[in-house]
């Protein structure tokens, strides 16, 4: 894949707490500022602030309306501001090698750098693939709002398609 290429990482966030009912499950989205797939070797650079919050999941289903714009700002900006702390840490690198059927690598967040695997599935048109990873491992906290009565689980899942 050439560096001018791009591809799409959904990322899902879920609730938890005393009042989760109230709350949602959310989509975000983000798209690589870098991605160069050469040789089996992949850099992926990613800006916190190009972050869009797409909308709540509901029955397995993005529901883009659910959410007002006013509360895809808040959520964007205590992402920004409070989770990822974007003004310290201002980029999300992804980096490794790959096989056919794997990514082995590291994904840096926060400034922190750890070891990352997951499968990767092959078309003739995209590579695409899922994993979960828990954020504390990174030193995020899970994000708490009214005294921790609705929460963010400590688990992430993240989707991701790039061309081939």
């Amino acid at each position: 894949m050439s560096p001018t290429k791009t591809g799409t990482v959904h990322v899902f966030c879920y609730k938890k707490g005393l009042l989760s009912r109230v709350a949602h499950d959310i989509r975000l989205s983000v798209h690589p500022h870098h991605f160069s797939h050469v040789d089996h070797v992949v850099s992926a650079r990613f800006r916190p602030q190009d972050m869009v919050v797409d909308g709540a999941i509901q029955q397995n289903h993005l529901q883009e309306r659910l959410l007002s714009a006013k509360d895809k700002r808040d959520i964007r900006k205590n992402l920004l501001n409070h989770v990822l702390e974007a003004r310290s840490f201002p980029e999300i690198v992804l980096e490794g090698g790959t096989s056919e059927l794997m990514f082995d690598g590291t994904l840096t967040l926060k400034g922190n750098t750890l070891p990352i695997g997951f499968a990767i599935i092959s078309s003739e048109e995209h590579h695409s693939g899922q994993l979960e990873i828990q954020p504390s491992k990174w030193g995020i906290k899970p994000f708490k709002a009214l005294f921790g009565a609705i929460q963010l689980q400590d688990r992430l899942g993240i989707h991701f398609r790039f061309p081939r």
